[in-house]
């Protein structure tokens, strides 16, 4: 029930916590926690997306996952930019041509080199 998490005074607490991620230097991290740190932004993300704007339709998934965004350490990362650039190594998604990260994009330096098959 997304729209009862809106109401619930922990989950308000937690989105307010997400504020503090712009001054996050995910920089600092080892591999480990830097998949360990997008795997769980990642999913807060979605959550809190899905309280904000309800669940997309099929229609609605590809803009839905380019336009929920993050600002991390400075960082603009949308819910895209997390799983194919950073999560997935810099994959292309599986529609697209080219990687989600271009080679002068300065997020690159965030991209995991521990790439899971399972994400």
């Amino acid at each position: 029930d997304y729209a009862g998490l809106l109401a619930n005074t922990s989950f308000q607490e937690v989105m307010l916590m997400t504020a503090s991620l712009r001054h996050v230097d995910p920089l600092g991290l080892n591999q480990r926690e830097l998949t360990a740190f997008f795997l769980n932004v990642y999913n807060i993300l979605v959550i809190h997306a899905y309280a904000m704007c309800k669940v997309p339709t099929k229609t609605q998934r590809k803009a839905f996952f380019a336009t929920s965004k993050y600002s991390i350490g400075g960082y603009e990362l949308s819910l895209d930019d997390i799983e194919h650039g950073i999560l997935r190594g810099n994959r292309a998604r599986p529609w697209a041509l080219y990687p989600q990260f271009s080679s002068r994009d300065s997020r690159l330096r965030l991209v995991t080199k521990l790439v899971d098959k399972r994400i």
